[in-house]
């Protein structure tokens, strides 16, 4: 996961300040609030879970932020 992680990390663009690793983490916590304060998580599989928050950590992924 370590190493997922620091790959992950080097597809966000240095020189955008939105798309970044902060934006990462902030994403994933209001994931996880959601998940924590909604019945979703009891219509998902522990799978579908994992894969949401796979996911949310790669939403932005080598985008470089000139657009939606």
């Amino acid at each position: 996961m370590i190493n997922f992680a620091g790959e992950l990390q080097m597809g966000y663009f240095k020189d955008n300040e939105y798309h970044c690793v902060t934006h990462i983490l902030d994403s994933l916590q209001a994931l996880n609030f959601f998940m924590l304060n909604t019945d979703v998580p009891k219509l998902l599989k522990r799978h579908d879970l994992f894969g949401a928050f796979v996911g949310c950590m790669m939403h932005d992924y080598e985008h470089p932020g000139y657009s939606n």
